[in-house]
């Protein structure tokens, strides 16, 4: 499991949990256009910071914490579609599933 270093945790009042089957043969390819979404999501103030890892059911695992709701939500109004045109992670994948999960 690969981390952000430093994540605040205690800070996390949303995390979004995404899993994903990653085509054979392109996890490296895969993990690249994550480190694009880290590197341009933690310019975001509300963002605190990722874990990457494999499920035991296969598939890999992303855990991404953000400060507030709000937060999250301008981030996805504001900058998802532009930093999804810079990594093209979905040409790594064959199914993807999310939850937001409010913890605070």
């Amino acid at each position: 499991m690969s981390a952000t270093p430093a994540i605040a945790l205690h800070e996390a009042k949303l995390i979004k949990a995404i899993r994903l089957e990653v085509i054979p043969g392109h996890r490296e390819d895969y993990m690249r256009s994550q480190h694009v979404w880290n590197q341009e999501s933690r310019l975001d103030p509300g963002y605190l910071g990722e874990l990457v890892g494999d499920g035991d059911d296969g598939a890999l695992h992303v855990i991404t914490f953000w400060r507030s709701r709000a937060d999250y939500e301008r981030w996805m109004d504001t900058e998802h579609d532009r930093i999804a045109g810079l990594a093209f992670a979905e040409a790594h994948y064959t199914s993807i599933d999310i939850r937001i999960i409010d913890v605070g």
